[in-house]
């Protein structure tokens, strides 16, 4: 009797919550990766991976998890909808540093706000870093450590956001050579500073950066003097006017 071995490869199936951030993670440095290297839009990347699907997935090393697909399309999804609904997204944060977070250090109020925020007392909150606002709460036994702003800060920072945003679209060429698919034959060429008003720009940018915005943004910012990553930095509420983000 001839014996046939199953040669179908076994596939691995992302079963907890590490697992989906892990992946996670991985799929949005893959589209940056594309994004920047390739000098593409978002929507032009969305276009590109669904029609190669398998291809982008075996190039990636991706293509023997089981239950990757609902990962991909949300991070293209996400990417998209970002594009589409005018949310500002960014290649360089580097004009928002530490120097910002100098000029809103953290005192007794962030501490008594998250003593109330945690139901503790404040003998159980320690600073870790009162440039990020960071501190490490005992949690009933359980150490947990939490960033917190306030509204006011939120808006300096915000503003900081603004300027730097303002400064990159100033920077900024837009170059036509072709329309749906046709070459034009000449290069359009037009500079962000020559056709836009700065105070109608920075207006514009701010009716983008909403407060949802700003909570997703800020955690970039919270790893780069720590190691810590964003993905770990989950934010819990709005309670009273301050904001806090937890690390899980």
């Amino acid at each position: 009797m001839i014996s046939h071995k199953n040669n179908k490869r076994k596939m691995k199936k992302i079963s907890n919550r590490e697992e989906v951030n892990f992946y996670f993670k991985k799929v949005n440095e893959l589209i940056d990766n594309y994004i920047r290297d390739h000098k593409v839009r978002p929507d032009e990347i969305h276009r590109y991976i669904k029609r190669n699907y398998q291809s982008f997935l075996e190039e990636s090393g991706l293509s023997e998890i089981e239950n990757i697909k609902p990962v991909v399309e949300d991070v293209l999804d996400h990417r998209l909808h970002s594009q589409l609904d005018g949310v500002l997204t960014f290649e360089k944060y580097n004009f928002l540093n530490e120097d910002i977070f100098q000029t809103i250090s953290s005192n007794l109020e962030h501490e008594k706000a998250l003593a109330d925020f945690f139901g503790t007392s404040l003998g159980h909150i320690n600073l870790i870093d009162k440039n990020l606002h960071l501190f490490s709460i005992d949690d009933f036994g359980k150490e947990k450590q939490a960033f917190i702003f306030k509204e006011d800060e939120i808006s300096r920072i915000k503003s900081t956001i603004i300027d730097g945003i303002t400064s990159e679209f100033k920077k900024k060429t837009v170059e036509v050579s072709e329309l749906n698919g046709k070459d034009l034959g000449i290069t359009i060429s037009l500079k962000f500073s020559d056709v836009t008003e700065e105070m109608e720009l920075r207006k514009k940018i701010s009716e983008k950066l909403t407060v949802e915005n700003l909570i997703d943004i800020m955690p970039k910012f919270f790893g780069t003097d720590i190691e810590v990553d964003m993905y770990d930095m989950v934010y819990k509420r709005e309670m009273d006017g301050w904001h806090v983000w937890v690390i899980e």
